[in-house]
């Protein structure tokens, strides 16, 4: 979340800056504003006339109250009332762009957008991924207490294989159900036999039309579970589970118990 100085510095250089700012933001900036201004009149008024020690047990109450509540008002309040009939238009409640592709899952959908960063002068772009949750009359924000899972990729930097250099990545947001693969190739362009795996899932292919990895193949899915006889295969070539668990039944043991969730590397074996 941006501090209300970041966004007031980047107004003054971005013409029509403030115009998409997304309302996610604006609200809370509002309400921020509105319990500021608030909390200062109440305590002015229960200051009058109270000795000093008072005073001072007054001053630490409201400033306490004010941080709780700016805190908690970060968390998605509107979804208990709003609900977005397309999956761009709760994304854009949040963030500004477009969605650059997605895939629905049970009960959430995978999106796949473009960023901008300017690093020396030069605008940069690049392409993000996030899940957000989705019910039968539409589309919910992304609660961020619910963080995002990763079994961890291994990004693949050698070119001793007909994949050529790649990540393998399989995700899933607390709270909702299933897990989405994502594939993303750098070097070459795998044919739609080229990436498998033993579920015989159906692999849907995006590719970067621009930015620092123009180019660059995605190719993702969705699997409604997920256990450690799960195998991906890419070119031909089999992707291997390591981590720091002797093997991935100790993970998902620990990650089903609560226990600590263990980072697990994809290489090709």
């Amino acid at each position: 979340m941006f501090p209300l100085s970041t966004l007031l510095l980047q107004a003054n250089h971005t013409p029509g800056f403030l115009l998409s700012i997304p309302p996610y933001i604006w609200v809370r900036r509002t309400i921020e504003i509105l319990l500021f201004v608030s909390m200062v009149l109440i305590v002015e008024r229960l200051m009058r006339g109270k000795r000093l020690r008072v005073k001072g047990l007054l001053c630490l109450l409201g400033i306490i109250v004010y941080f709780g509540v700016a805190a908690a008002i970060r968390l998605p309040v509107e979804n208990l009332f709003v609900t977005h009939s397309s999956v761009q238009g709760a994304f854009n409640y949040t963030r500004d762009g477009v969605i650059a592709d997605s895939l629905d899952g049970e009960d959430s959908t995978l999106v796949i957008y473009p960023y901008r960063i300017v690093y020396d002068e030069h605008e940069l772009i690049g392409y993000l991924y996030d899940i957000l949750p989705r019910t039968e009359k539409g589309w919910k924000m992304a609660n961020p207490r619910n963080r995002i899972d990763e079994i961890k990729r291994h990004e693949n930097t050698e070119f001793n294989s007909s994949a050529g250099k790649y990540s393998v990545t399989i995700v899933r947001r607390e709270k909702l159900q299933g897990y989405y693969v994502i594939i993303k190739l750098h070097s070459s362009i795998a044919g739609e036999e080229g990436v498998v795996d033993n579920l015989e899932s159906q692999f849907q292919m995006f590719i970067e039309p621009d930015g620092v990895y123009a180019g660059t193949v995605w190719w993702v899915t969705y699997l409604e579970s997920l256990d450690e006889n799960y195998e991906i295969f890419i070119d031909g070539e089999p992707v291997e589970f390591r981590s720091r668990f002797s093997n991935l039944t100790e993970w998902f043991e620990s990650h089903k118990t609560g226990g600590v969730k263990g980072t697990v590397l994809l290489t090709t074996a």
